[in-house]
């Protein structure tokens, strides 16, 4: 099957790039004499830039991007009094160099590139969650577990540091991070999906992981809110008996992991109803009537 060169292909990446991200740009620009500077058609030809620079070698790349930079401060200028942001600028940047990159990595250029075009039509979407989704613990709990992962985990030495070679520093804080990583996907997946949905998955992706963390997990969380605690035992049973399912049932059994499937449905079909009859007031008792 006929491939293109690897200069063509490096060009078409590098001007779909400029495309994506500048008709994204055209429709953010406002109209009028208000409008913004760069639209799609100065995207184009920055991302174009980029790569026929980095064709021509490393003077060319460097003369290119003197010229992006400038445009991109020219544009700054132009739109500061009206809009502070640098947005746009950095996108005009960040385009030149992919257009840079399309002719060395192409599948990474293009990976980039839309992703850049999301983020950017993310706006809206993105302000919300900032200001109204995300709250400040939420914020600081996030950034908790960011610094346990990779601040404090590489730091950790990987060997045991007692005389019984039992107790591994890295390997007990790994411990530590999954036990936080899901707690982390299962209040994600309780307020996205609800406690009947979110929880049976943030247990089944936890259970593929590690069993224990997922149980030690659901296990604060149920101390944090009792009513929970019908699903989460359900939940906790099938995940103890993952692994003894996998060791101890014959290798002839070929539908192994279909009952599995179906026993974890069932289990959590049990624990979701004993969660509604926890949760559910009962009915009011009949009225009683009295003759007169």
């Amino acid at each position: 099957m006929p491939t293109l060169p690897v200069e063509l292909a490096g060009l078409a990446v590098a001007a779909g790039i400029g495309l994506l991200v500048g008709i994204e740009r055209e429709r953010s620009k406002g109209t009028g004499a208000a409008r913004a500077a760069a639209g799609v058609r100065t995207f184009l030809l920055l991302a174009l830039a980029g790569a026929v620079a980095q064709l021509l070698g490393p003077l060319a790349v460097a003369v290119a991007g003197g010229f992006a930079a400038l445009a991109a401060l020219s544009s700054y200028r132009y739109s500061r009094a009206r809009d502070p942001g640098l947005t746009t600028e950095s996108a005009m940047l960040l385009v030149y160099l992919l257009g840079v990159l399309a002719m060395q990595r192409t599948v990474l250029a293009a990976g980039l590139g839309v992703a850049v075009a999301v983020v950017l039509a993310s706006k809206s979407r993105l302000h919300r969650f900032a200001r109204q989704v995300l709250t400040t613990q939420e914020l600081h709990d996030v950034l908790l577990l960011a610094a346990a992962a990779a601040i404090v985990l590489p730091l950790l030495p990987d060997r045991s540091i007692d005389p019984w070679q039992a107790l591994n520093p890295r390997k007990l804080w790994l411990l530590v991070v999954l036990v936080m990583g899901i707690q982390a996907m299962g209040y994600v997946a309780l307020r996205a999906l609800g406690p009947r949905a979110g929880l049976a998955l943030a247990g089944l992706a936890g259970g593929f992981v590690s069993s224990t963390a997922t149980i030690a997990a659901m296990g604060e969380r149920s101390r944090e809110e009792p009513a929970l605690a019908p699903v989460q035992r359900g939940l906790d049973q099938v995940l103890e008996l993952l692994p003894i399912a996998h060791d101890q049932l014959p290798l002839h059994l070929e539908h192994r992991h279909t009952a599995l499937i179906l026993g974890l449905g069932e289990t959590h079909r049990h624990s979701v109803r004993s969660w509604s009859r926890s949760v559910t007031p009962p009915w009011p008792p009949p009225r009683q009537y009295h003759r007169g």
